[in-house]
């Protein structure tokens, strides 16, 4: 193989090259505007009506996204076509087919002998010779749990399948859902956990109408701390809390997170739902900037590491925080309305939460050396039940060995009386000391936290025998 290599005989540096559009020229200047002209043959030819070469157009530049768990899912849009599409299966196209054959019950293959790829099996005496196990078209619309999506059954209803129905019952009808069967945990169906089924269309496809036929709107627990939506829903029943916070929104309020405004827009939005599912977004974010409440540990942690929390605690002590945070806010304002109806007079406590949740105690704490006594005044919000324990040392008279009522554990959460070692100030010296709280005023609003921390507390609650709860 030769290979020749070609020099340009030129003065200067080259500044400039160009190709013929025959493609049989080459013509290359240098910087003293010398101009050398290259061929590939003897008689090379110019086209001397030479146009641009035309170029392809540029592909446009998409733009890059930046998808983060709050990103909707219209953010990256849909493709144009022209032809239809293959999810538009025309009707003349879809056949029924049979029902899907019966599963083995497991009974059967716990005693299952497999002998080369063939597995044998005694009968358990449970099923008849020859007995069909396949379900009723009605046993399996019950053993399916969850609602159709919305484009299902517009799907169902244009093609003239299917009325608008549920898969458990006639959603258009007034029954109810069944509440007595229970799962392994003895959670009724109405109080188990539902999981939100996403389809193509995200959540605005899921029918949240088939878990709820009234007209009071939900909030979605798909959410970061939506364990809150249980305590928000109890504040939105509460009427003078509710409109006073719709017309806190009113107001022109400073605060950048202001859980009373927040409270206000998530209140009207779920009058103004009529039924339908609500976010509580931005209270929960409002919720999550507030230091107090990082500091009590209110927030839901991670999903790595949220085994060992309980909720139970967590709800309580949320319960506190939000009417501790209530009245900090709304105490500034020096328009309170006046909402005791049973008092002749204003009461000292001038703020809507002390009103409305109010207990004003009194504790007492009584020296046993010199027989002074100390009384201070206190309004909580939240009453703590607390349950019979067998500790020394307290005058209490302890409950009965029986179950307890419930007014009776209610009247022992609110008198209560310890005797305890305290600081006694004519003394000036830790004496045995009586303490006592006694209840000087009604609330209108009772605010109980059930406070049941261990398995025996539970029990007062989960037996079946005799109902602990007062009825109505």
């Amino acid at each position: 193989m030769i290979v020749i290599y070609t020099k340009a005989e030129v003065s200067g540096f080259l500044s400039s090259l160009d190709f013929s559009s025959s493609g049989e020229m080459l013509s290359l200047s240098d910087s003293s505007g010398v101009i050398s002209m290259w061929v590939d043959r003897d008689d090379g030819k110019v086209n001397s009506y030479s146009r641009a070469t035309e170029q392809a157009d540029p592909s446009p530049i998409v733009p890059s996204l930046k998808l983060t768990d709050g990103s909707p899912l219209n953010l990256i849009g849909m493709p144009y076509y022209t032809t239809p599409l293959l999810s538009a299966w025309p009707s003349s196209l879809t056949f029924t087919i049979g029902q899907p054959g019966p599963k083995i019950p497991p009974e059967v293959m716990a005693n299952v002998k497999m002998i080369d790829f063939v597995g044998y099996a005694p009968n358990p005496g449970t099923f008849r010779r020859n007995q069909n196990l396949a379900l009723s078209r009605k046993a399996r619309r019950m053993e399916q749990e969850g609602p159709k999506f919305r484009s299902e059954q517009e799907r169902e209803r244009f093609f003239g399948q299917q009325k608008r129905t549920s898969r458990l019952h006639d959603s258009s009808s007034g029954e109810a859902l069944d509440v007595a069967p229970k799962d392994e945990k003895g959670v009724p169906k109405l109080y188990r956990r539902v999981e939100i089924k996403y389809s193509k269309f995200g959540v605005e496809d899921f029918d949240f109408g088939f878990y709820n036929k009234t007209l009071y709107g939900g909030l979605e627990t798909h959410i970061i701390n939506s364990y809150c939506n249980a305590m928000l829903q109890v504040l939105f029943f509460n009427r003078p809390l509710r409109e006073i916070a719709k017309a806190h929104i009113k107001t022109k309020c400073p605060k950048e997170f202001c859980l009373c405004c927040e409270l206000g827009f998530l209140f009207r939005m779920l009058e103004d739902a009529r039924g339908a599912n609500c976010q509580g977004t931005n209270f929960l974010r409002a919720f999550s900037n507030i230091p107090q409440a990082n500091a009590l540990g209110l927030f839901e942690p991670d999903l790595s590491s949220s085994s060992g929390i309980s909720y139970s605690a967590l709800i309580q002590s949320f319960n506190r925080f939000i009417l501790e945070q209530i009245h900090q806010e709304y105490g500034a304002d020096s328009k309170v309305p006046f909402i005791r109806a049973d008092a002749e007079s204003p009461p000292t406590q001038n703020t809507l939460v002390q009103q409305l949740f109010g207990l004003p105690t009194q504790s007492v704490s009584r020296c046993h050396t010199c027989h002074v006594e100390i009384a201070r005044e206190s309004i909580p919000f939240v009453l703590d039940l607390t349950y019979p324990r067998k500790t020394a040392g307290s005058k209490t008279p302890p409950l009965k060995d029986v179950k307890p009522r419930f007014v009776e554990l209610l009247e022992h959460s609110i008198e209560r009386e310890s005797f305890t070692k305290a600081w006694c100030q004519k003394c000036n010296r830790y004496q045995p000391t009586t303490q006592s709280k006694h209840l000087t005023q009604t609330p209108n609003v009772l605010n109980i936290n059930a406070n049941a921390s261990n398995e025996e507390d539970m029990l007062l609650y989960v037996t079946e025998d005799e109902p602990f709860l007062p009825t109505r």
